[in-house]
């Protein structure tokens, strides 16, 4: 066999497939594909050809469960076939350590040591972060009146700041009056937060919020945020009166007057 020849076709095929699959799949998941078949089979067999057939079959098999997992759990499909190699081959060689153990005993013994450790730190670091959790839970409870003026004085110095998400989430967990929302609401131009002061100011006073909602249909310029918007004024009225938020503002102007004409018929009696 001449090993060069086919050392030289190895590294030639090598670089064009990583070229070309990386920039698609990315780095991770692509050595993933080249790294973990190969080394579970040859854990399993010194047999060539079998490593071959265990390996395609393993490559099949472990994909088709990875994006069958990231359909059902709408989870990223990259990550989560990455993490399904990873828990394959942490299984593969736990069950060969086993099988293949003089003593199964001490191999089963020291099995569940390892998994009673490797649960230890998980329970470790799952309380640090309940703690950490329960203290800042405290300290906002202590002075949410102070924590709501602060923003909203934040809010006030400047029109049109974009609050940070946490901000809002204080601000809209601790506010008990729409008064504050809804001038909250006018200055802040970020469009997600912006539907999330409109919801809230929805939940509290439908009227108040119904009205920002149909405010929000003409500001708003991402479609599937307009569409949670319209679901919520089609829970209330029962149409939509011909608005679509699929597609440009122009397009919906009409529908645009019907929902204020529907909001002063049913709130201000016109």
């Amino acid at each position: 066999m001449n090993v060069r020849l086919w050392d030289f076709l190895f590294y030639v095929s090598f670089g064009i497939v990583i070229t070309h699959s990386v920039s698609t799949a990315g780095v991770l998941l692509v050595f993933v594909f080249l790294v973990v078949p190969a080394i579970a089979t040859i854990m399993i067999t010194e047999k060539l050809w079998l490593q071959l057939v265990l390996g395609w079959s393993m490559g099949t098999f472990v994909s088709m469960l990875g994006l069958f997992l990231s359909y059902i759990w709408d989870l990223p499909s990259g990550p989560t076939v990455v993490s399904t190699y990873g828990l394959v081959l942490l299984v593969t060689t736990l069950g060969l350590y086993i099988i293949r153990a003089a003593k199964k005993t001490i191999a089963l013994r020291n099995l569940a040591v390892g998994l009673a450790v490797f649960l230890s730190a998980i329970l470790v670091f799952w309380l640090l972060g309940k703690g950490f959790q329960n203290l800042e839970r405290h300290a906002e409870e202590t002075a949410p009146e102070q924590n709501l003026h602060d923003h909203m004085h934040e809010a006030d110095s400047a029109a049109g700041m974009i609050l940070s998400d946490s901000q809002l989430e204080e601000i809209l967990a601790d506010s008990r009056k729409t008064d504050s929302l809804l001038v909250l609401y006018s200055q802040v131009q970020n469009p997600f937060q912006r539907f999330e002061i409109a919801h809230r100011i929805f939940d509290m006073d439908q009227k108040q919020g119904s009205q920002k909602l149909i405010d929000f249909l003409d500001f708003c310029q991402i479609p599937f945020l307009r569409q949670k918007a319209l679901d919520i004024l089609v829970s209330v009225s029962g149409d939509n009166f011909g608005y679509d938020a699929m597609k440009m503002q122009q397009f919906n102007k009409s529908a645009l007057k019907n929902w204020h004409e529907w909001w002063d018929k049913k709130y201000s009696g016109k």
